[in-house]
């Protein structure tokens, strides 16, 4: 099938995917940087499909040279947004701007991200498109550890995003310190072989932020693991939590989804990893104009 969009333009804040999703998509790179030339698009027709909407802040330069694409480019873009931290007034309002003059689509993948852009009737697909390759994420026997995911950074602004007071270290204290595994912050680099490796020790998943995190609950989910999380209310992979992040309130309902979960220990999941791998987009249709045409059909 013969595609529209063969180019895609990273956000400086999501160039860490921009390697594996190219290699999944075979699509030709634009990295953002301080040395990226954007007069190449000014005045360009070509669709560009762009990841992440991280364009607004003016006292950021690789902000400032994104925003100049953008801006230059006269072609039908794609918004592949990064998450709920993209759906702002900005993007909005850019995006409802151009598409008067020049098709401009969104893509949305979870409940905050939908709820914004239905709030300002704005058209969007909602579907869940691979950021990567999962072929080597098999279901195996679920071990004994609890997964969670804390963020890349020990700042406190970082550790209160994840609710590392409030629901991380309950649940170490109820289940003991060594069978709760995160990734340390503050250690070395790890590499998805080692993960690969952690996530054969756990049975679950825990989010405790909804906006951040999924590309490791689809990495689990392929292997059998549910996530519990307090959000993707429409996934069955997910197990909803009320737990609220801010203050642990509810804590117990999260311990007992937990321990839900920890009956399943040494079972192998087959139907949690196929309903995980039936929710992502297989095909290359979606890199065909006509398919963003018709806004807000599956």
């Amino acid at each position: 099938m013969k595609r529209d969009f063969n180019t895609v333009v990273f956000s400086p804040a999501l160039n860490f995917f921009a390697n594996k999703f190219v290699e999944r998509w075979n699509l030709n790179l634009v990295l953002i940087t301080l040395k990226t030339n954007v007069d190449k698009f000014k005045g360009s027709q070509d669709p560009l499909i762009i990841v992440g909407a991280h364009f607004h802040n003016k006292s950021n330069p690789a902000c400032v040279i994104f925003k100049k694409l953008l801006d230059g480019h006269k072609g039908p873009q794609v918004f592949l947004l990064g998450g709920a931290g993209d759906t702002n007034k900005f993007t909005a309002e850019y995006v409802r701007e151009r598409n008067t003059r020049i098709p401009t689509y969104m893509h949305s993948q979870d409940d905050k991200s939908m709820a914004f852009l239905e709030s300002l009737g704005m058209g969007h697909k909602k579907l869940y498109i691979p950021m990567k390759r999962y072929d080597r994420y098999k279901p195996t026997k679920l071990g004994n550890k609890i997964w969670f995911h804390v963020g890349f950074s020990s700042a406190n602004r970082v550790k209160e995003r994840y609710g590392f007071d409030t629901v991380v270290k309950p649940i170490i204290e109820e289940f003991g310190k060594n069978r709760v595994r995160y990734i340390n912050p503050d250690g070395p680099v790890r590499n998805e072989d080692f993960l690969h490796q952690r996530y054969n020790e756990s049975f679950v998943y825990i989010k405790p932020n909804p906006d951040h995190g999924s590309t490791t609950m689809w990495e689990l989910g392929r292997m059998g693991r549910r996530t519990i999380c307090p959000g993707h209310s429409e996934l069955q992979n997910v197990v909803t939590c009320e737990t609220n992040l801010k203050d642990g309130k509810n804590i117990e309902h999260l311990i007992s989804l937990i321990k839900q979960e920890e009956k399943r220990i040494g079972t192998i999941q087959l139907e949690v990893s196929d309903i995980t791998k039936s929710y992502h987009i297989q095909n290359d249709r979606w890199l065909k104009l006509n398919f963003w045409d018709r806004w807000n059909e599956k």
